[in-house]
Order: structure tokens, then C-alpha cells, then sequence
């Protein structure tokens, strides 16, 4: 008889069934799809840490300013632009201490994260000398 006129079937495992394949694309995809969310959850707080970083230096060089000043010029300051990074703003806020002889000086950056505004604050004392 011609080989190919033959109406035997094979047995064993030829291959893979389609329920095996579409078992094993689910699994995979599940896989991705988790390892994915890992990787634009650390790009997320990645964004946000440098945000937080770019304040927090912004905020110590506003402060290392008002050091730089005499003890009686210095005073609270409205929110204002910063010059040394776009999209920060700060407020300088100076008030009395437990000593006549100190000032209470608090630096807060403002900035802008996925459209909702945050803070760094910093403080310090400053004595008179």
C-alpha cells in the first residue's frame, strides 16, 4: 500500500496539545506581567526619591545662605521661586527660640510629583554670636 493513502494513526507524544500551549502561554504571561509591575514600580519610586533628593539639597543650600547672613537680617521669606533648580519653590520661616539669643530658621522646598505638590522641610537654630 502507498504510505501516504494509509488511514493508520501514530501513537505516542508528537507534540504538545493546544490546551498544554495555552496552559503554558497563561503562566508566562503571568510571569511577565508580575515582573513588569516590579519595573515600573522601582522606575516610580526612583522618580520619586530623585525629586526628593533634588529638595533636600535645594533646601540645605537655602539654609547654608541664611547661615551666610548676619544674625539680624535674617527673616521669614514668602514662597518663592528657587533659582538653582526649575520647578522648586521654597519659604524661608524664622522665628523666636527658647534662648533671646537664638532663632528657630525652617526652610521648606515645594515641588511637584505625577501633578500632587510635596515638601522637604529643614530646620535649624541659630545662635547669635
Amino acid at each position: 500500500m502507498i504510505p501516504f493513502l494509509r488511514s493508520e494513526r501514530k501513537t505516542g507524544s508528537g507534540g504538545f496539545t493546544l490546551l498544554e500551549v495555552l496552559t503554558a502561554f497563561l503562566v508566562f504571561t503571568l510571569c511577565i506581567t508580575a515582573v513588569l509591575d516590579l519595573f515600573f514600580s522601582g522606575l516610580r519610586h526612583q522618580v520619586q526619591a530623585w525629586e526628593e533628593t533634588r529638595a533636600s539639597f535645594a533646601a540645605s543650600a537655602i539654609l547654608e545662605q541664611v547661615k551666610e547672613m548676619p544674625f539680624e537680617s535674617a527673616e521669614s521669606k514668602a514662597r518663592a521661586e528657587y533659582s538653582g533648580e526649575p520647578g522648586l519653590n521654597y519659604a524661608v520661616d524664622v522665628g523666636p527660640s527658647a534662648r533671646p539669643d537664638m532663632k528657630t530658621i525652617s526652610v521648606t522646598v515645594f515641588y511637584d510629583l505625577a501633578g500632587e505638590e510635596k515638601s522637604v522641610k529643614l530646620m535649624m537654630e541659630r545662635l547669635n554670636r
